[in-house]
């Protein structure tokens, strides 16, 4: 869309917003700065007063190291800061500017920008792999084209130890899954289940795959219950299991395959699939967070911009929903 159309159509309330957003901003880069300069400080005030200690002054080296722990805890006071700006950041763009963009679509009931689905979901969710640290935002429940849905952007990763040659333990965090995670619910509840996991594709494992373990049926717990459809193409894209294969038939017909794997082609990343009870789990390892608004940029337009980029972030999830909801039968 051109300058000029975004111009006509720019929010009179845009330019206060803006300003918001600036001040927020130069806070937090503020606090990325000082946070790490206080962090070394502390630690260079703890070891000259271990040092001290050392040579023989034991209360002056108490000392110094009393004010290094108190150079300490202000570095996470600030780094608590930061964080508190950037959720407070998350809140007033999602309530000023991507509400709207969801309303225009979806009739919303609750939404949350930091929040996401909770711990139980995560826990219970058999497509979402196994995790460590999870975190998310931009919950939403509502209603789609006349289905109950639910939605949270997620970031599950799991936690690594490794030790060096002098024995030294470090532990760091690696992705297992980012993307959307949407609930949709069921006309009519099913009498079990039936999951249905992409496979590792190598044409896949670029970007953001190449960086964690995969985001395929490879992570999950192998079910024994596995079917196979008539579709041989599909058999290699996706594993099924089901509690019952009559089941799976039942949910998995010809034309429902197809726009699976045609909502796969929007997803641009691994889809898993849950038919469970009453409720459709779309769990799409992408590596994507929508609806975030990224570094602010000094331009008039900079919030139609963005309101223009959340329209086609909210319609390539939609059109995924849109392609489950072809299947009459169940929604």
């Amino acid at each position: 869309m051109n300058r000029g159309i975004l111009q006509t159509m720019a929010n009179p309330n845009d330019k206060q917003l803006l300003s918001q957003i600036a001040s927020n901003q130069k806070r937090q880069r503020g606090g990325l700065i000082l946070t790490p300069i206080l962090f070394f400080i502390a630690m260079g005030i703890i070891m000259a007063g271990i040092s001290t200690i050392q040579s023989g002054n034991t209360a002056l080296g108490i000392c110094i190291i009393l004010v290094g722990i108190v150079a300490f805890i202000l570095s996470a006071k600030y780094l608590e800061h930061l964080s508190d700006q950037k959720n407070k950041m998350k809140e007033l763009v999602g309530q000023s500017v991507v509400r709207e963009i969801l309303a225009e679509r979806i009739a919303i009931e609750q939404y949350n920008p930091n929040q996401y689905f909770n711990r139980d979901f995560l826990e219970h969710c058999s497509i979402l792999p196994n995790y460590d640290r999870s975190s998310g935002s931009d919950y939403i429940s509502g209603t789609y084209r006349g289905v109950p849905i639910t939605y949270c952007d997620l970031h599950l990763e799991v936690e690594q130890e490794s030790t060096d040659s002098d024995g030294n333990t470090t532990t760091s965090y690696y992705t297992v899954f980012r993307g959307p995670v949407i609930n949709l619910a069921l006309r009519q509840p099913l009498t079990g289940y039936v999951r249905i996991r992409e496979r590792k594709n190598p044409r896949k494992e670029k970007g953001f795959f190449s960086g964690i373990v995969n985001g395929a049926a490879d992570l999950f717990n192998i079910d024994r219950n596995t079917v196979e459809t008539e579709n041989a193409q599909f058999n290699q894209q996706f594993k099924v299991d089901a509690s019952d294969p009559q089941l799976a038939f039942y949910v998995l017909t010809p034309q429902f395959m197809e726009h699976i794997v045609q909502a796969d082609m929007i997803v641009n990343g691994y889809t898993n699939i849950e038919f469970n009870q009453g409720i459709v789990t779309l769990a799409l390892n992408n590596g994507t967070d929508a609806f975030e608004l990224g570094k602010y940029k000094k331009n008039d337009q900079f919030l139609e911009e963005a309101r223009q980029r959340f329209r086609y972030e909210l319609n390539s999830i939609l059109g995924i929903v849109d392609e489950m909801l072809t299947k009459e039968n169940l929604f």
